[in-house]
């Protein structure tokens, strides 16, 4: 355990490394690490709400404008909706093989337009996970027959009731 503790403890700025290297017991270094893991998560957080802020107030620029600025706003925005994502597959229980990367792969594929809407409303994002869990694993599993798959493909197809999601699937896995 003080191995995986100093292991960790690598990651920490000067500071924070030199109360580490004071402390003696496991229970007062794990502390620290969770203290200062509980820090940065904040300040990811602070910055993603931020980033979330800037892109909802200009809705405009982030769809329509191609400056190099806005472009990276947009990308900001599919990156926020992808975090959101894996906040909720880390709260699920039983999930499907292969439903992560699937909505990822769809939350990717919709125009930016669509991703705003995404950002706006992140609960959409569960509703997704939730519309493709039948299917996916025999859609994913390449020792299925050809029907097979293409049936699961068809379930997952009808499942998401949003149309530009579907569009979306549709795009991306159309050969």
């Amino acid at each position: 355990m003080n191995k995986s503790l100093d292991t960790s403890a690598e990651a920490l700025d000067d500071d924070a490394k030199k109360i580490y290297d004071t402390l003696t017991t496991t229970s007062q270094k794990r502390a620290l690490l969770l203290s200062e893991l509980a820090k940065a998560q904040d300040k990811i957080n602070k910055e993603r709400n931020e980033q979330r802020s800037k892109i909802l107030n200009n809705k405009n620029s982030v769809i329509n404008n191609t400056s190099t600025e806005w472009l990276q706003a947009r990308d900001s925005m599919y990156a926020l909706n992808n975090a959101q994502l894996y906040a909720y597959i880390d709260q699920m229980d039983d999930l499907a093989e292969g439903t992560e990367q699937f909505v990822q792969t769809l939350l990717e594929g919709v125009p930016a337009a669509k991703a705003y809407e995404i950002l706006q409303n992140p609960e959409r994002i569960k509703e997704y996970i939730n519309e493709v869990q039948n299917g996916i694993e025999v859609f994913n599993d390449e020792s299925k027959s050809l029907r097979e798959r293409v049936a699961a493909y068809n379930q997952l197809r009808d499942s998401i009731t949003d149309p530009e999601m579907r569009d979306a699937l549709m795009e991306v896995y159309s050969e």
